[in-house]
């Protein structure tokens, strides 16, 4: 099964750079068997860029997901502490998502060829890669 996440572009930079090794999301899949998780760019780019794999999901309360971050960033312990529990806020916690691996497209593709070729529509969060002719067009591009 494959996905495609929406991100922003500087969290995929940081990905990119290795600084970023875990992503962090209120909402996501309970499932086991996510191959591919394809990343669309909204705003700056508005293209499908590349994948990546992860290799642990797991849901954090938020007095854990707090303490994880603090212990994986390059920030002082309750600095890095608050930024997480004031990100989570009201919620209960979020799901964590170890990056295990990531492959950039070399040509990434466009929202507009999306829509007209694929009938795509960008996703606010995650969805489901259900359409047959555009899992075939990404699993060849890498």
């Amino acid at each position: 099964m494959n996905l495609i996440l929406s991100m922003k572009e500087q969290y995929f930079r940081q990905i990119l750079s290795h600084e970023k090794k875990f992503e962090y999301r209120f909402k996501f899949p309970n499932i086991q068997n996510i191959d591919k998780v394809y990343i669309y760019i909204s705003k700056t780019q508005k293209s499908i860029v590349g994948y990546i794999k992860f290799s642990k999901i797991t849901w954090m309360d938020k007095e854990t997901a707090s303490n994880f971050y603090s212990s994986v960033v390059n920030y002082p312990y309750n600095q890095s502490f608050r930024i997480m529990f004031d990100w989570i806020g009201e919620r209960n916690g979020c799901f964590v998502l170890e990056i295990d691996n990531f492959k950039v497209f070399e040509k990434t593709l466009k929202l507009d060829f999306l829509k007209k070729d694929f009938n795509f529509t960008a996703p606010q969060n995650y969805m489901f890669l259900k359409n047959f002719e555009l899992n075939k067009l990404l699993e060849n591009m890498g």
